[in-house]
Formats: C-alpha cells, structure tokens, sequence
C-alpha cells in the first residue's frame, strides 16, 4: 500500500485504489486521524479508494520506511527499546497485544511493540 501512494504522489495522482485488507484499514485510519489523509472509502469487497491532500506536504512518504522484513523478536521491542531506537522519527506506527496505534500512543501508554512503518 504504501508502495502505491509514493509512486502516486511522485505522478501527482492523488487519488489512489489499493488493496482491501483490516491491516491496510487499521493504518489508513491511524493516517486518516493524523491527517496524513484526506479520506478513505471502500469501494468494493477488495479495494479502498484513498484521497491525499494535495496542500499538505507529501514528502513524509519519500521518507517512509517499512519494517516488514526486519526481525525484532517474536514479541518486538520493549518499550525502553522502542523509546530508543525511534526518538528521530517523526511519525510510526507499531502493532503490539492492542492492535495498531501511532508510535506516540504506545510510548504514553509505556508499552512497547513491533514497527510497522516510520518517516
């Protein structure tokens, strides 16, 4: 997903069809609540059409980078270590026992989790 709305922004194309999925609607919902979006809907069983804010700057998906790959341990980073090791981001999202939540949410609550995303 977030593959496709970095190349959509690089062509100015600001509404994009991705994929339907829970996950794909937990985090465009997180982006939605922090204003990385404009809106999202559902526009059939196996896609969401999303609108970006063409005035809002869009160079925080240039800086996206995916975790998706990497290893952080069956039950991901403790919250010490996740206070650590992402104290220069400016936006992520972690998945832990909750659910999906921004990266500032789990670090109030003190709990930790695996990153999904960060820019």
């Amino acid at each position: 997903m977030f593959q496709t709305l970095k190349g959509s922004i690089m062509v100015r194309k600001f509404i994009v069809n991705v994929p339907y999925s829970e996950m794909n609607k937990d985090i465009l919902t997180i982006l939605l609540n922090e204003g990385y979006v404009l809106g999202f809907t559902k526009t059939n069983s196996s896609q969401f059409e999303i609108k970006l804010d063409t005035r809002v700057d869009n160079r925080w998906l240039a800086q996206l980078r995916l975790y998706q790959d990497e290893i952080e341990g069956e039950n991901g980073l403790s919250y010490q270590e996740l206070k650590k090791k992402t104290s220069q981001f400016a936006f992520a999202i972690v998945t832990n026992s909750i659910g999906l939540m921004p990266l500032d949410h789990a670090l109030t609550k003190s709990i930790g989790g695996k990153l999904i995303v960060s820019f």
